[in-house]
């Protein structure tokens, strides 16, 4: 029997690998403390000025910010197109590597893409085993374009596995792709942007709102890194990638290529200081100066992004109840400016009963309207729990009623939200609107009556909406509605009775 068979051969050979890594690990600790990633988070959350900060808050309620909605929608077909022109711009060589991975003939990486579920986001395996799987969720607008170049790219570095430099500049050159991506969209010719469907208007949005949502994101691992929470190297990563793309954008389109070319090998062959010259980075403790300047330099083009924040309307996505019956879930803006989602299931009847019940936002005030809409939208509504646990077969509508820190109560129907902000009329609205659009989507009418339910603040609402709007009403379920219950009588004014109820609302009771 060889040594290495033996007990203490095994042993040996332990002690040997954990040896080599934490010898790993103290040559990424080395390395990354050089630059103190803590340091610079710090500094980057310090430089903030406030207006931005207050941009950078409005997509609080926004999980994956990185992942937010653009306006272009594109085929699978022609984002394929796209990228492969894109990549044959900069070099033939890491074309032909990206062409190779799109057709699945590479053997130490294979792509997969397939339509967004809202499970999976776009992601790449470790790259020490092989072959790796590159992930791309379709989702049918111009972030699978990003999405692929910026995966792709993660792809042209892994030769030697995940080396300590690609540990720590591992997202620097698919952040500096995605920008490069801005500018060749921008200067595509009118040809291929008229044969890909392109609005230049709707374009140049999405690509700043694409810019603003990244830094947000990179903000946001600063936060992290700052405050000691998350996964460590992670965060340093991808605020390393905010800091050198906003310098390598600095550079001419043509020493660009070159530049992002030689990093891409530096990474690969573990050639840190290699890698950081080629972007001309100084940035480790002696260099404070210009650190504190290259810190400067990202808040300064973030903060001149123009204001792009915009609402995603139509299909949103697909959701499902644990009977497993799907619903696709929408959302539309009123012609008075009140966003509504509507929660449509695959299979219903004709004339069937319309669900409908007001947002409550939980007590999370908001500055402006349309970050109660995003609440809505990405951080919680009652549609799921409705899909589940009240209705089976039927349409959802869910007015987005606001609100807003300082402005009167319009969740629960006040009187001074239906004075000043006429919120019954808003609401009502939403539910004509609804209608329509539910026939327009399926095909089939809803009833005239509907089926108002809330609980809570909703619950309140529902009360109060019931006693305005009786005619509309089929029946109304309430639940945890407080004691403000309102009953037919002259006694009390609304909202506790309905005395004068006709001249507040013009129209007989």
């Amino acid at each position: 029997m060889s040594l290495k068979d033996t007990l203490f051969g095994k042993v040996l050979r332990k002690k040997e690998t954990t040896q080599k890594s934490h010898k790993k690990i103290d040559i990424y600790a080395q390395k990354v403390e050089s630059i103190d990633d803590l340091e610079l988070s710090s500094e980057l959350e310090k430089s903030i000025p406030r207006d931005l900060m207050d941009k950078i808050r409005i997509y609080d309620s926004v999980g994956n910010v990185y992942g937010y909605p653009l306006k272009t929608k594109i085929s699978l077909e022609d984002t394929i197109d796209i990228v492969r022109d894109f990549f044959a711009s900069i070099n033939s060589d890491i074309s032909k590597k990206v062409n190779d991975l799109l057709e699945n003939r590479r053997e130490d990486a294979y792509l997969e893409l397939r339509n967004y579920d809202g499970k999976e986001d776009s992601n790449v395996s470790n790259p020490n085993d092989r072959p790796i799987r590159v992930f791309v969720p379709i989702k049918g607008d111009l972030r699978d374009v990003y999405e692929l170049v910026h995966e792709s790219t993660h792809t042209l570095d892994i030769d030697n596995g995940d080396t300590t430099t690609r540990k720590i500049l591992g997202e620097v050159a698919p952040q500096c792709m995605e920008r490069m991506l801005d500018d060749f969209l921008l200067n595509m010719s009118e040809d291929k942007k008229q044969k890909y469907g392109f609005n230049l208007d709707d374009l140049k949005k999405d690509i700043n709102k694409r810019k603003m949502t990244t830094f947000i994101s990179r903000c946001r691992n600063a936060f992290a890194l700052n405050h000691r929470n998350g996964n460590r190297v992670l965060n340093s990563r991808y605020v390393l990638a905010q800091i050198y793309s906003t310098k390598f954008m600095r550079y001419g389109i043509n020493e660009r290529k070159c530049r992002i070319i030689q990093f891409i090998e530096h990474v690969k062959n573990d050639e840190f200081k290699n890698a950081n010259n080629d972007f001309e980075m100084k940035i480790d403790r002696s260099n404070s100066l210009q650190r504190r300047f290259l810190i400067s330099n990202c808040v300064e083009t973030a903060n001149n992004i123009p204001d792009s924040l915009e609402i995603p309307t139509g299909k949103i996505k697909e959701i499902s109840n644990y009977e497993g019956k799907r619903f696709t879930l929408y959302c539309y803006k009123s012609k008075d400016n009140f966003y509504y989602l509507i929660a449509l299931p695959e299979a219903f009847s004709e004339n069937c009963k319309l669900m409908v019940e007001s947002y409550n936002s939980g007590g999370k005030s908001k500055k402006i309207y349309e970050e109660n809409v995003l609440e809505a939208l990405y951080n919680g509504n009652s549609i799921e729990n409705l899909i589940t646990e009240v209705v089976r077969d039927a349409p959802i509508v869910l007015p987005i009623t606001p609100d807003i820190i300082g402005e009167n109560d319009s969740q629960m129907l006040s009187l001074e939200s239906i004075k000043d902000d006429k919120i019954h009329l808003k609401f009502m609205e939403c539910i004509i609107e609804a209608r329509e659009k539910i026939k327009q989507l399926s095909g089939k009418k809803v009833s005239d009556r509907i089926f108002l339910n809330g609980y809570s603040a909703s619950g309140v609402f529902a009360q109060r909406f019931a006693l305005i709007y009786p005619e509309v009403i089929d029946s109304c379920l309430v639940g945890g509605a407080s004691g403000t219950i309102p009953i037919p009588s002259d006694a009390l004014e609304y909202p506790l009775r309905n005395k004068k109820l006709s001249r507040t609302f013009w129209k007989r009771f």
